[in-house]
Order: C-alpha cells, then structure tokens, then sequence
C-alpha cells in the first residue's frame, strides 16, 4: 500500500456469513447463488417472494410483464404465456435448484424459502443495483 491512505479491505470471518446452526436459513455456495441472480428475471421473482410470498406462477407472470411495460404500451396474451413457460421451464427450477426457492409444479406456485440475511441483503441490493443501472423501478 506504500504509504498511501487507502482503505485496507479484509474478508470477514467465514461464521459472518453462515446462517446460525438450527435457524434453518438457506445459504446456497456461492456459485448457486450468483448463478441464480445472475438473469434478471430471476431477481425480479425473487425480490418479488421476498416480499409477497407464496404467489402463483401466473401472478410471477402479471408482475414481469407489467415490468416490461415500460417498453410498451400492453403486454398480450402470447406474451404473459412466454412469461409463464419461462418461468416454470427455466426460472423457477433453477432458483428452487439454488434453495432460494420452493417451487411447486403440479401446483404452479412458488414461495421463497427462509434466506439467511446476508444471502436476503445481496438479493435486495442486485435488485437495486439492476433498477439504478437500467433506470428501472
């Protein structure tokens, strides 16, 4: 650092980042995690169960699709029926894969499982993160 006033940044301690042993908070190894918020459809429906859950995989839909509407003025039938086979062929299998969520496809619904706070932090602030950089709500 020769001399300089930068900041030192050090790692914190494994424990800080693991749920506490019986809370049964999900804490998914990094790659699973990352992977799932990695699309932006994922963090929309997860940030959507952080707050509304369970919901119904066509409501997940009435909600992504209302968020495209900044594109355009009305999201049709063929769109919405997009929205839900993304979202039961891709989406949801691969957020419930991580432990993010439970999802449910006899039943189409899906509800977020109890997140360690750390792993809920990181969903919300990708969220703000991808709203603040697409200038998107």
């Amino acid at each position: 650092m020769g001399g300089d006033d930068s900041p030192v940044y050090s790692l914190p301690d494994a424990d800080d980042w693991r749920p506490s042993s019986g809370s049964g908070d999900v804490a998914p190894p990094p790659d699973a995690l990352f992977g799932a918020l990695a699309d932006a459809t994922r963090r929309r429906v997860l940030w959507y169960l952080l707050d509304e859950s369970p919901a119904a995989v066509d409501e997940l839909a009435d909600v992504l699709a209302g968020w495209r509407l900044g594109d355009q003025h009305t999201v049709g039938p063929d769109e919405h029926d997009s929205v839900v086979a993304a979202l039961h062929h891709t989406h949801l299998p691969i957020l419930n894969d991580a432990g993010l969520v439970d999802y449910d496809d006899d039943d189409t619904t899906a509800a977020a499982t109890p997140l360690a706070p750390v792993v809920e932090d990181t969903v919300r602030f990708a969220c703000a993160y991808d709203a603040a950089f697409t200038g998107r709500r």
